[in-house]
Order: C-alpha cells, then structure tokens, then sequence
C-alpha cells in the first residue's frame, strides 16, 4: 500500500499546517521562474503576483496589500539592490526578499537595507524555496500569518 504523502509535491508536504493564503510579489523578468513560484507558491498558501520590470511595478495601485516583495536581483537595467532602495524610501516596514542565480547579492552588502530580510538561490529547488521563503518571511517584521 503507497503512503498517501509519496504523491504530494514537496512543496505540499511543506505546507500542508498552512492555512491562510498570503500574497505576494515576485519582480523577475524570467517568465519560466515566475510559471514555478506561482504553481508552487498556490500548492504552499502563497499566492503570488508577478511583474516583470520596474515599468510594470509602477502601474500597481498599491503594494501594501502584500505580505512581501520578492526582487530578482538582476533585473533589468536596475539590481535587486537598487531595487530595494528605491521601495525602502516608499514602504520602509515592507520585507524584502532578494532571488537570484549568482551570489552577486552578497557582494552589495544585502544586508545593509533593514528590509532586506533574506536571500534565496534560484538554484534551490522549489521546496526549499518556499521552505527558505517562509522562514525569512517569520521573522520579518510584517509577515501576514
């Protein structure tokens, strides 16, 4: 007899305590990478939004309404840096969340912003991912339960 958890995904068999489904948004231009967050993010609670540059950003009405920001680090013309900067100055108690597929972010000091909670490799696989998401995003200051 199969055990019922051999079929779920890992990123059900992570989030099968959670309940409430928080939103989110994903900033990356990879539109393969943001298909995988959306379906894995669903399967975990998380919904997430996604755009894919900073001209899409600014046509948002508001980002209060999410519980964080994920920021692809290079994104563009601008990094993730920059990026987080540029929100600190508007939103200074919404939690950052840098991704990428270099370790470039810690070469800028990614932790010199208080709203850049965290880093994730995009080299992760998508349970320790959502895994990695949730638990920067317990610690952060604004994290929507």
């Amino acid at each position: 007899m199969k055990n019922q958890n051999q079929n779920a995904s890992p990123v059900q068999s992570i989030s099968n305590k959670q309940v409430k489904t928080t939103k989110y948004l994903l900033i990356d231009d990879d539109s393969v990478f943001q298909s995988i967050i959306r379906k894995a993010g669903s399967e975990a609670g998380m919904e997430f939004e996604c755009v894919s540059s900073m001209k899409e950003l600014s046509r948002l009405k508001s980002l209060e309404a999410y519980g964080a920001i994920f920021v692809d680090y290079d994104l563009g013309k601008n990094t993730g840096f920059e990026i987080a900067e540029m929100l600190y100055k508007k939103m200074k108690n919404m939690p950052l969340i840098l991704v990428s597929t270099s370790n470039r972010p810690y070469q800028d000091q990614l932790g010199q912003l208080p709203n850049i909670v965290g880093f994730i490799s995009k080299w992760s696989s998508v349970g320790e991912f959502i895994a990695s998401a949730n638990e920067l995003l317990k610690a952060s200051p604004k994290m929507v339960a």
